[in-house]
């Protein structure tokens, strides 16, 4: 597969993987299942509210009767998960921060 590495703000990203799943979930039981695999695959990107919004649109009356059974078994999952630690990238100085050198002579 072509990939390719692009800087989104997060909040585009995460509305975006909402609307990813929700759409998928409503879908046919393949594309539940595909869905599935890639916020497995993307979870410890999301945030808390991330999650739970994710694992409410498990209970979605709109979601495919025909996936139901591996909803099912990924929101149990996802409730297992909910709390694994986010990975983010932290905000970095652009240079490593130096301690302070006092440059006065001391007298001895």
């Amino acid at each position: 597969m072509n990939e390719i590495n692009i800087g989104i703000p997060y909040s585009l990203f995460n509305e975006m993987f909402y609307c990813f799943v929700d759409l998928h979930f409503k879908a046919t039981s393949g594309t539940s299942k595909f869905a599935i695999n890639k916020t497995k695959e993307y979870w410890i990107l999301l945030d808390e509210d991330s999650r739970e919004h994710i694992i409410r649109l498990c209970d979605s009356p709109n979601n495919s009767k025909l996936a139901a059974a591996e909803i099912k078994t990924f929101k149990e999952w996802a409730i297992q998960n909910r709390n694994a630690k986010q990975d983010y990238n932290t905000a970095r100085p652009p240079v490593d921060v130096l301690p302070v050198v006092n440059y006065k002579k001391r007298s001895a």
